[in-house]
């Protein structure tokens, strides 16, 4: 079995419409397996970060959006972040390019093995499925405290990025507020997803 087999990847366009992102992106989706699963950028105690090199030629590139990750169990106390079933990861743009084409590396596991993958992807037609992407929101900051209103959010888990969760960031969720504990002189992305009365909503913070 390789990885190609249980991870299908493909790199498409999407003009306008993608959460958190003005304009035009490149967009890497994945469709994944039962039981298989890809990881995030911050991959937990486990895994390995699933890497991309997009190529835009003469389009120069923003900052990536993720997909918000789910927590994957392991034995004893430790804990991955990453996707299962689907993922997507949106590279805004600064216009559409003529062409484009990602180099892509994984680890893709279930719950007995992991295999390592590469793919090489064009430019393909078709429209992305977008999967969980986050809806930006501020946080409010003051000294080593940030918060962020999460209107109709009763519960909420949080992905800080391999930055801040290096630095032991602690977060709290009550009524309707997440508040972080962070250092002031600290930056990086937050993930948040969310429940509420109206199902899962997924929110992205840049502190």
């Amino acid at each position: 079995m390789d990885a190609a087999s249980v991870v299908t990847a493909t790199l498409l366009l999407a003009p306008a419409g993608v959460p958190g992102v003005e304009g035009p992106a490149a967009v890497l989706d994945f469709d994944l397996k039962k039981d298989w699963h890809i990881y995030w950028e911050n991959s937990g105690d486990t895994g390995l970060p699933t890497e991309f090199e997009v190529r835009t030629p003469g389009v120069e590139q923003g900052e990536p959006v993720w997909s918000v990750p789910h927590h994957i169990a392991r034995p004893g106390d430790l804990t991955d972040f990453g996707y299962e079933r689907h993922a997507t990861i949106a590279v805004p743009l600064s216009a559409v390019p003529e062409g484009a084409t990602a180099t892509v590396r994984y680890l893709v596991c279930r719950a007995d093995s992991c295999i390592p993958g590469v793919a090489e992807l064009s430019l393909s037609a078709g429209t992305p499925k977008l999967y969980d992407l986050p809806i930006p929101v501020v946080a409010v900051r003051s000294g080593d405290v940030a918060t962020v209103a999460l209107p109709g959010v009763t519960q909420a888990e949080v992905f800080p990025d391999l930055v801040l969760s290096e630095l032991g960031v602690t977060s709290v969720v009550a009524e309707g507020v997440l508040t972080l504990q962070v250092p002031a002189s600290a930056h990086g992305t937050v993930l948040i997803r969310g429940k509420g009365k109206g199902g899962e909503v997924f929110y992205g913070v840049e502190l």
